[in-house]
């Protein structure tokens, strides 16, 4: 299997322990176990965040996305969402399984 297939698969999961909160805005702002604000998502990424909860594939996220998005090729839309993953997984926030 090829790692494009794997990581099409992998479903992200947000952590136990990450609060979030919805602005009248779009945004959500995550916060850790001690209440402290770890970072603030702007509208396409609080929808991808709101996605991740381990029930879906990442491929499934991104067609969520495109339905939302479409005047944005899947390739972008793919690409986008997986390096927002990835870099949610390096901050300690989901786990990509």
């Amino acid at each position: 299997m090829s790692a494009a297939i794997d990581k099409h698969l992998r479903r992200p999961r947000r952590r136990e322990g990450i609060a979030h909160d919805l602005a009248d805005d779009g945004e959500v702002a995550l916060f850790d176990r001690a209440g402290l604000r770890l970072l603030v998502l702007d509208p396409i990424g609080s929808g991808v965040w709101s996605l991740a909860d381990g029930s879906r594939t990442e491929g499934e996220i991104v067609d969520e996305m495109l339905a939302v998005f479409t005047d944005v090729s899947r390739e972008r839309v793919a690409a986008d969402v997986g390096q927002f993953l990835e870099a949610l997984s390096r901050d300690g926030l989901l786990d990509l399984e």
